[in-house]
């Protein structure tokens, strides 16, 4: 926990034990105006902001400009003031042609019980725009030990992430240019499970209770019994913020399917409705061998299994094209041919 909550310790952690990533160039400031001031001085530069208050947003504009990067940047820096001041925060370069992946180890007793990595969608937007969510949609892929993404991605912090007795998840966001040929570290996320990411491991397992027997049992949780490959999409609810507009709003979902995974919601006199916390609703899952043809499934039954007011999600056109920079097929394409799989 410590490693995501202080970004400088983190950094620290990857350049001691990680050769494979090139530093990023990254400036620390606990005010708003500083941060202003330093943007005027480097008009030519691109960057993203990253808050180390947990609630703090990452924030990675649109723009390839560097005058309306900045302008997305400061707009934002001063709309969430009070939580960057709080704890502080950084502006990083930006690099524009990132591919994202998140090689994550499920780790019980010291031993890897399971391998996979994440593919995500962040940003709430068709073609990857609007601000970030935790994620708007995943793909993840289970991979056998022996693949070069845990040599590089897990081995140099197994001394670390090993404990006895202890359930630990250790993932890094890997980050790579292809135009630089480099990898760069994004962040750690470890200690817990990621979301979308948990719902999408399980929905490629027979149940829930499959994963924590497997733990239990110090077993991989990779098996014949269990899809290579897990989709899914997040639900949202884009009605007003509003508070005085903020009332409960019923949700039609089949609870019994296993691909149904309720968010922000709870039962009131047998109906289903929000819980008034967040814009977050639902995660609907699907798994197969094929990452597009489990996404066409998902979406081919996403409206019989859930519905609500002014429900919001990504598209299938939008996940599938292959347009846009950090798209999913770009990524997925690289992490098959850097791990040789067919």
């Amino acid at each position: 926990f410590k490693l995501e909550k202080d970004r400088e310790l983190a950094k620290e952690f990857v350049e001691k034990r990680y050769e494979i990533f090139t530093r990023v160039e990254h400036y620390e400031f606990h005010k708003i105006d500083e941060a202003i001031e330093f943007l005027k001085q480097n008009e030519d530069k691109l960057f993203i902001v990253k808050g180390f208050h947990p609630d703090a947003p990452t924030i990675v504009p649109i723009s390839n400009e560097p005058k309306e990067n900045h302008l997305e940047l400061i707009f934002d820096l001063k709309e969430n003031q009070k939580i960057y001041e709080s704890m502080g925060f950084i502006l990083e370069e930006k690099i524009v042609d990132l591919l994202e992946f998140t090689p994550e180890a499920i780790i019980y007793n010291k031993k890897v019980l399971g391998f996979n990595v994440d593919i995500e969608l962040k940003p709430i937007g068709p073609a990857n725009t609007g601000y970030q969510t935790g994620c708007s949609a995943d793909c993840v892929m289970w991979l056998d030990l022996s693949s070069i993404l845990y040599d590089l991605f897990i081995k140099p912090a197994e001394d670390y992430a090993f404990r006895k007795n202890q359930l630990v998840i250790w993932d890094a966001s890997v980050l790579y240019s292809p135009s630089k040929n480099a990898f760069y570290f994004g962040e750690f996320c470890s200690a817990r499970w990621g979301f979308n990411a948990i719902f999408t491991e399980l929905s490629t397992l027979p149940s829930v209770g499959y994963y924590f027997e497997k733990i239990i049992r110090e077993e991989p949780i990779f098996s014949p019994d269990v899809k290579p490959i897990g989709t899914s999409v997040r639900l949202f609810s884009l009605r007003s913020k509003k508070e005085e507009e903020w009332k409960p709003i019923p949700i039609f979902a089949d609870i019994n399917d296993k691909n149904v995974w309720l968010w922000d919601v709870q039962k009131k006199n047998e109906m289903l409705i929000t819980a008034d916390y967040d814009m977050n609703i639902a995660v609907l899952t699907n798994s197969g061998y094929d990452w597009k043809e489990s996404f066409k499934e998902l979406f081919s039954q996403l409206k019989n299994k859930i519905k609500f007011a002014e429900m919001y999600y990504r598209s299938l056109a939008d996940i599938l094209d292959d347009s846009y920079t950090n798209n999913l097929t770009k990524r997925i394409e690289f992490v098959k041919i850097l791990n040789k799989i067919e």
